[in-house]
């Protein structure tokens, strides 16, 4: 998990709680961690936050909604394909 993108879609404490993060905002995923069963026992997943200002910020799995966001095919292939050709010219 650690690595992938997420996608807001909403989360109550954020978005009545004077934080800027809104519906929308998309993170990488740079920890994945268990609450304590007294709070629920769900993952929380700590965001990376793209919007500047909002740092790291943690969603928790079945209180906030927010999507993983799957790498497309087309841009994983575009990036494989730019690094091999940066190594090959490196080679020549």
């Amino acid at each position: 998990m650690i690595g992938k993108r997420v996608k807001l879609v909403k989360t109550e404490y954020h978005d009545g709680g004077g934080s800027s993060l809104r519906e929308g905002d998309e993170g990488t995923i740079v920890d994945v961690s268990i609450l304590p069963q007294r709070l629920g026992g769900n993952r929380q997943f700590w965001i990376k936050w793209d919007k500047t200002g909002l740092g790291t910020l943690a969603l928790i799995e079945d209180e906030d909604k927010f999507e993983i966001m799957e790498e497309k095919a087309e841009k994983k292939e575009e990036e494989n394909y730019s690094i091999a050709a940066r190594r090959a010219s490196q080679l020549s």
